[in-house]
């Protein structure tokens, strides 16, 4: 789980909780690990109870130590089939049933989530990020970072304290300005088409 959801279910309180219905929807890029049962737990130690899971599969974005990027012909199918899923998932919140879908799960989820959560913990510095010269100052990356880790300095982004890692300023940067270290130069970006921040951004 990234440290953003797991700093707000601390902040969370429940009032007149009496074993409503309740849901949660995992996305992931390939597989959500052990998420369900981590965050199944986190919740029921504050005294609340998921009745039905649910995983939503997405192209992936990650880029920093590895390349694990979708290829864009792969992403139109994979939204379609995506789209497909959310109707069966809002249908069955409706009815407040159990799910008929499986969860997105591959290999040993357990020890995968096990191996790679204690390493993201680790491994959530800011210093590699930086601005090349082609960093217009748009101030988009400050915008979407939900941590408030990036602010403007002297019309140029700086990163501050610890990062979440969702990697929403190298994304959503429109010059491919923002980069972590040199691995990410070369390397895509990957915006869902649904998204017009950027639009809004530009006035179009």
């Amino acid at each position: 789980m990234p440290i953003i959801v797991t700093e707000f279910v601390g902040k969370l309180l429940f009032e007149n909780y009496e074993n409503n219905y309740c849901y949660a929807v995992y996305n992931c890029g390939g597989s959500i690990g052990n998420t369900d049962h981590d965050f199944a737990k986190l919740l029921n130690s504050k005294g609340c109870n998921i009745d039905t899971p649910f995983s939503v599969f997405m192209p992936d974005n990650y880029i920093l130590m590895m390349d694990l990027l979708t290829p864009a012909d792969e992403i139109p199918p994979l939204l379609f089939r995506t789209d497909q899923r959310l109707i069966t998932i809002n249908e069955t919140i409706a009815q407040r049933g159990p799910s008929p879908l499986k969860l997105h799960k591959k290999g040993f989820p357990k020890l995968s989530s096990a191996i790679m959560h204690p390493y993201y913990l680790k491994h959530r510095s800011v210093k590699p990020f930086h601005a090349t010269d082609a960093c217009t100052g748009c101030g988009i990356c400050v915008k979407v970072c939900p941590y408030q880790t990036i602010r403007l300095e002297n019309r140029k982004p700086v990163w501050h304290g610890e990062c979440t890692q969702c990697l929403a300023c190298l994304h959503h940067c429109p010059e491919k300005a923002l980069q972590y270290g040199k691995k990410t130069t070369k390397r895509g970006r990957y915006l869902n088409p649904n998204c017009n921040l950027i639009q809004k951004h530009n006035g179009s």
